[in-house]
């Protein structure tokens, strides 16, 4: 998700998403045809995802949002392994 809008007329929440497979831009999209991720099945995305692989279109896309929201906060390094 790039960003969250309010349309004009409607006064509708809408986002903004970029399809991570073709790195596609995908603007007003309504809630209403999103569906939440399972975070059982997010937690194994990230936890399974090739984070060696150079190219991120080889990692699901719940690692590459993971990790972009992680990178776009303050510090530009992952967290420490425990």
């Amino acid at each position: 998700m790039e960003r969250s809008w309010t349309h004009a007329d409607t006064r509708k929440v809408l986002y903004d998403l970029t399809e991570l497979s073709g790195n596609r831009a995908r603007a007003g999209i309504d809630p209403d045809y999103m569906r939440l991720l399972p975070a059982t099945d997010a937690m194994h995305d990230i936890d399974t995802a090739p984070l060696s692989e150079p190219d991120t279109g080889a990692m699901t896309p719940a690692a590459v949002a993971w990790l972009r929201q992680h990178l776009g906060q303050d510090s530009s390094a992952l967290p420490a392994r425990p």
